[in-house]
């Protein structure tokens, strides 16, 4: 489990941007613990696997 701040740093965004996005019901998928905010790694790798561009030069690859 990554806190906020962790999270943030993984995804190279802020703790700002994060609270934005959970209040927004983007962002990837997080754990609320009681009144804590934690997100678990592999929510993290999904959601920046999610957004992997495709570029004619890696297909085939």
């Amino acid at each position: 489990m990554l806190s906020p701040d962790e999270a943030a740093e993984y995804l190279l965004t802020t703790r700002g941007v994060l609270s934005n996005w959970r209040y927004k019901g983007v962002g990837p998928r997080f754990v609320r613990l009681n009144s804590k905010i934690v997100y678990r790694l592999s929510d993290l790798e999904e959601y920046v696997s999610e957004r992997i561009v495709e570029t004619v030069d890696s297909v085939g690859r």
